[in-house]
């Protein structure tokens, strides 16, 4: 079989037991020439004991002492570190050839299924569980036709996904707190299925499949799983355009114009991808109101402090439902149509969508080529 050229990208989600286990072996991957590593946390003392790190790590962010570790293996590799949620990162940031999962939730999966859905990138996800030394590592590509990781999910599951404890806040997630062990063998595993998605190329996944690693019983499974009809991920690609554009520059009202040239309808609405706007928080406990237009995930904590009862114990205003929407109505909201898209919190590589009647269209905002904000290949 030959390979395919050298210089292809990965993302890498997650710089806990299992990341920072695969995170070296990924450095290593002969085929790659950029990556991106993704994670909100910071090392602690305890993370000593089970994920791959040394004392000094201790306080740093994981994404970037695993890019420290990649780069120190392999200095010709480009990496991107990014200190945030998958879900809050610029999706033209993660528009690479395979995302690699090792996420400690199953929210956190569902959103990267779900992103790497609508993005058309396979997938190589992996899951520990210390309890009977079990790991899990599967394989799709649910854009070009397999069944994605959420096809064999059940409504329990779902049910029990982490709760939102309100538009702007969610629970925390308990550490799994595995051996290093444990997780070493799944992500050599991981590795291992990246490699022969990498040389194999797009679309020659036929089927997708799941590994399941008993070391207590020294035992290895490998299935092959269904695309799940009724599945509730709906298993749409996008076609994502460029638009070389910075969102300090362009207003609300540039977009919904390119939005009615393209024949979207005669009022586009504008969105971000499973993020809400909020325009209006209030403060729970007395009452006072401020006025903001911006995406929620991007709202600065200074900003959501109360100013009346907050500036002496921290206290945070919320978003009640009136003051949230999902998209952008220039004609429900033509104040906002002189504001610039980075006034509102978009940032370079965003992948906004305009919706009209008629069809609905994706753009990733490309940084101009003299920007270095956000830079990084991507994969085609």
């Amino acid at each position: 079989m030959t390979e395919r050229p050298s210089k292809q990208s990965a993302a890498l989600i997650g710089g806990g037991n299992l990341g920072s286990q695969t995170a070296p072996h990924v450095a290593r991957m002969e085929q790659l020439g950029s990556a991106v590593l993704v994670d909100p946390n910071v090392y602690e003392e305890k993370d000593l004991r089970g994920q791959n790190i040394l004392p000094r790590d201790v306080g740093h962010g994981k994404a970037a002492v695993q890019a420290r570790k990649m780069k120190a293996i392999n200095p010709a590799l480009d990496i991107v570190p990014l200190n945030e949620r998958v879900e809050d990162v610029p999706l033209g940031l993660l528009r690479r050839d395979l995302l690699i999962g090792g996420l400690d939730s199953k929210l956190a999966r569902m959103r990267l299924n779900r992103i790497g859905m609508r993005l058309g990138r396979p997938i190589v996800d992996a899951g520990i569980r210390r309890d009977g030394m079990l790991g899990r590592i599967t394989v799709c590509d649910p854009a070009r036709g397999t069944a994605c990781l959420e096809c064999g999910w059940t409504s329990p599951q779902y049910e029990n996904l982490a709760r939102r404890t309100s538009c702007m806040d969610e629970d925390p997630v308990p550490a799994t707190d595995a051996p290093a062990e444990l997780g070493g063998v799944v992500a050599s595993y991981q590795v291992i299925e990246c490699r022969k998605l990498l040389a194999a190329g797009a679309g020659t996944l036929d089927s997708a499949y799941q590994i399941l690693i008993d070391l207590t019983h020294h035992t290895v499974k490998v299935s092959r799983l269904p695309r799940n009809p009724e599945c509730r991920c709906d298993h749409r690609a996008w076609e994502v355009l460029p638009l070389e554009a910075d969102p300090a520059e362009i207003t609300v009202g540039d977009i919904i114009e390119i939005g009615r040239k393209e024949d979207t309808g005669e009022a586009p609405s504008l969105s971000l991808y499973g993020k809400v706007l909020v325009f209006g928080l209030t403060c729970p406990e007395c009452g006072a109101r401020r006025r903001v237009a911006r995406l929620v995930h991007r709202l600065s904590d200074r900003r959501r402090i109360c100013p009346r009862c907050g500036p002496s114990n921290g206290r945070k205003m919320i978003a009640a439902g009136t003051d949230v929407a999902d998209r952008l109505d220039g004609e429900l909201h033509p104040e906002l149509l002189d504001r610039s898209l980075g006034s509102l919190g978009f940032r370079p590589h965003d992948v906004f969508t305009l919706a009209g009647p008629k069809r609905e269209l994706h753009y990733e905002l490309l940084p101009s080529r003299t920007s270095a904000q956000g830079r990084g290949p991507h994969a085609d």
